[in-house]
């Protein structure tokens, strides 16, 4: 398939960036037709079949046997391309430390987001501080580390918090069951300009190294303050 696309579009280059659920064999056909090749990481799936290096609660330092074995040949095959990019300094020397990518130039290339003419953000009273969390639910976002500190500390009026998206549905009734605060509202699935127009500050808790955690800068571009993990590409 691939072989058919390539000889219909004749590309002047070609770039890959995450190829879970496809196969990294898409380099070694695109080198026998002699056609440079940038790859851009965005993801851990080249290094782990879960595509994170999270488990059981904690950050992979190293891969185990699995994930070794099931990363040897997409390693090894990291060397047909031309030019790789990293979201964050983090995600490419992360690759570089299990052997991928050895050979080529490489790059940081940080993910854009535009949220549309700048705006001005609204005065609102200093109470009660509203903090937001906005993103997928679920344990390696650090969302219960969240909402655990959230039930140490005093209720309304001093500040409330809103967390905008989704997880699975066991896991979103686990979550209000446990952890049903009045200050804390479950919003789903929200837009982000109506989600940032309606807070303060934006918190990111992930525990897993996220490679680059685009809701920072989308907090950013409706000029809203962010604290967020020293994890993977958040800092960056």
């Amino acid at each position: 398939e691939v072989m058919r696309v390539l000889d219909a579009e004749r590309p002047d280059i070609v770039h890959t960036n995450v190829l879970a659920g496809f196969s990294a064999l898409v380099w070694r056909v695109t080198k026998q037709q002699g056609v440079p090749l940038v790859h851009t990481l965005r993801d851990y799936h080249l290094l782990c079949p879960r595509s994170t290096m999270f488990r059981n609660g904690q950050n992979c330092e190293y891969q185990c046997l699995v994930c070794r074995m099931y990363a040897s040949p997409r390693r090894l095959l990291s060397n047909q391309v031309d030019m790789v990019v990293g979201t964050s300094r983090f995600i490419l020397e992360r690759h570089l430390q299990f052997g991928y990518f050895t050979t080529m130039p490489r790059t940081v290339i940080f993910n854009s987001y535009y949220a549309g003419p700048p705006t001005v953000p609204l005065d609102s009273p200093s109470l009660p501080i509203r903090f937001g969390y906005l993103g997928r639910l679920s344990r390696e976002k650090g969302v219960e580390v969240l909402l655990e500190a959230a039930k140490q500390l005093q209720t309304k009026p001093y500040w409330t918090l809103n967390l905008g998206g989704r997880g699975s549905a066991k896991y979103m009734r686990r979550l209000r069951a446990k952890y049903r605060t009045p200050a804390t509202t479950f919003l789903g699935h929200v837009k982000p300009a109506d989600f940032f127009s309606e807070n303060d500050v934006l918190l990111v808790p992930s525990l897993w190294h996220e490679p680059f955690g685009r809701t920072v800068i989308e907090a950013y571009a409706h000029a809203q303050s962010v604290i967020g993990s020293n994890r993977g590409g958040i800092p960056e």
